[in-house]
């Protein structure tokens, strides 16, 4: 049998180290909540054990919480993201970590609904482009993106990134396609409340990344570990998301006045969104 030895403010990070080493199965409490067992720590003690990768007060901040049993990163004076996947899903005990599944289900619901704008709906032509973008950037990418980063880690956030650049790039595309077909039919820009929502999200699209890349970048934001400003990138993102699914929906509808197709393409939306964007 193990034994623990009580916690020294003095060498916390050591003990926070050989407490991990030592294997114990089930340590004495308050030291670890529940959830939390010894070698579900790896990520973390490689974190304290990296000189150089932190300032010294920030991994003994890390390992106080770990010794005694603090569940929330913002008292550590870390972001999650500096955190293994695994680690981070462990201490948020979160239960929507298995991501595949939804992500599997936006990619399938936007190419559906792709194959049927394009090959069936009055079929081909260049307004084709703008829903079927749409879709795939605000859906399909924007979606699975939001997803990805819940799992956390640094690897994730970058791909989170790379998903929701790539997603304001092909709504871009979407933008200039409808822009082109009104002018190719002489018909007004802007007239409808859908047609508004859709330049409010590229714009908050295009404003949102740039700002992320810089501040909020796991290797050089500036403002990384500011926890109102990560709140708040958060949750703008999300409702720039929900915005932009609304918009398809908006769009769908003007293309469909069947209350049928109308429903078929806006109830899966609505658990979709439950496990995507809350």
């Amino acid at each position: 049998a193990h034994t623990t030895s009580p916690v020294s403010a003095s060498n916390v990070e050591s003990k926070a180290l050989l407490f991990y080493t030592t294997g114990i199965a089930q340590p004495l409490n308050p030291i670890l909540p529940p959830h939390l067992q010894p070698r579900d720590l790896e990520a973390l003690v490689a974190l304290l054990s990296r000189s150089g990768s932190f300032e010294a007060p920030l991994r003994s901040n890390v390992a106080c919480a770990l010794l005694t049993g603090m569940t929330s990163l913002k008292s550590t004076g870390i972001s999650s993201d500096m955190l293994e996947p695994t680690m981070q899903n462990k201490i948020n005990n979160d239960p929507r970590s298995n991501f595949k599944i939804v992500g599997t289900l936006l990619v399938v619901f936007a190419l559906i609904s792709s194959v049927y704008i394009g090959s069936l709906y009055k079929g081909w032509s260049w307004f084709s482009y703008h829903p079927i973008a749409m879709l795939v950037a605000y859906v399909a990418m924007a979606g699975n993106a939001t997803l990805i980063k819940k799992i956390g880690g640094p690897v994730n956030t970058r791909i989170h990134g790379y998903l929701m650049s790539s997603a304001a790039a092909i709504a871009l595309f979407g933008w200039y396609v409808i822009y082109t077909n009104k002018d190719m039919y002489g018909k007004p820009h802007n007239t409808t409340v859908h047609a508004w929502c859709g330049i409010i999200c590229l714009v908050g699209y295009a404003s949102i990344g740039p700002f992320a890349y810089f501040a909020l970048s796991p290797d050089w934001g500036f403002l990384r570990t500011n926890q109102t400003v990560r709140a708040g990138h958060k949750y703008g993102g999300r409702v720039l998301t929900a915005l932009a699914w609304v918009t398809c929906l908006l769009g769908w509808m003007t293309m469909q006045a069947d209350p049928l197709q109308r429903a078929l393409f806006g109830l899966p939306l609505l658990p979709l969104a439950y496990y995507c964007l809350l």
